[in-house]
């Protein structure tokens, strides 16, 4: 008989082990069916059929439809699920131990100069400071006069006095007169050392009613000069 002919078993493949066990009790079967004699053999080969038929449907799927009794094998995991919404804060932790100070910075760039402030209150007056030492004695000048310049009312001309060598001029002044002596009223443009401090330089204008010769005077004393 070809195997794709043969009569398929009405409970399914049979365990390989059952095997001839099955196939004894299906011919028993069916030879009482043709007979029509039955047996005590073929009374116990039918309840072994029976039996063996009830355990071959529940060994597959009849009694596992609700019961997860297969053992497969593990499937492959299936994609993530999206993400889950943000859950609420939790509380605030406790302060942390300070950390170490961190590096020196570099200097930053010069600010600009910013405004003048306002003038401060006056100080207090200081404490008086000590005595100097005593002086030498009086101080030893000659007054010098300058050659005579001629002045006309209204005009402004200068003088200068020059003091003798190894002196300077420590002060000075002027002095213009008129023909008869008599001192005339004029107004002081400048009067001041010299450069070096040999000297004294003046210069006046004549207000007054009359022409008069201007002298101007230095008062000398022994001293070093400067370089102006």
């Amino acid at each position: 008989m070809r195997p794709d002919s043969r009569t398929r078993s009405p409970w399914g493949p049979l365990p390989r082990r059952d095997t001839r066990k099955a196939a004894g009790a299906i011919a028993l079967l069916a030879l009482a069916a043709v007979t029509g004699v039955a047996g005590p053999a073929a009374a116990v080969a039918g309840r072994g059929a029976a039996v063996h038929a009830s355990a071959t449907s529940l060994s597959h799927g009849e009694g596992c439809k609700n019961d997860p009794c297969h053992d497969g094998t593990t499937g492959t995991p299936g994609p993530p699920g999206p993400k889950g919404d943000t859950g609420p804060a939790g509380p605030k932790g406790d302060t942390g131990p300070q950390g170490d100070p961190g590096p020196k910075g570099d200097p930053g760039p010069k600010g600009d100069t910013g405004p003048k402030g306002d003038t401060g209150p006056r100080g207090d007056t200081g404490p008086k400071g000590d005595t100097g030492p005593a002086g030498t004695g009086i101080v030893n000048t000659k007054e010098v006069l300058s050659e005579p310049t001629y002045v006309p009312v209204g005009n402004t001309l200068g003088a200068h006095a020059e003091c003798p060598t190894g002196q300077i001029a420590i002060s000075g002044g002027w002095l213009v007169i008129d023909d008869e002596g008599t001192v005339v009223p004029t107004s002081p443009v400048f009067s001041y050392q010299s450069d070096g401090g040999t000297g004294w330089d003046v210069a006046v204008q004549n207000n007054s009613p009359s022409d008069g010769l201007l002298y101007a005077i230095a008062y000398c004393s022994p001293g070093t000069a400067t370089q102006g």
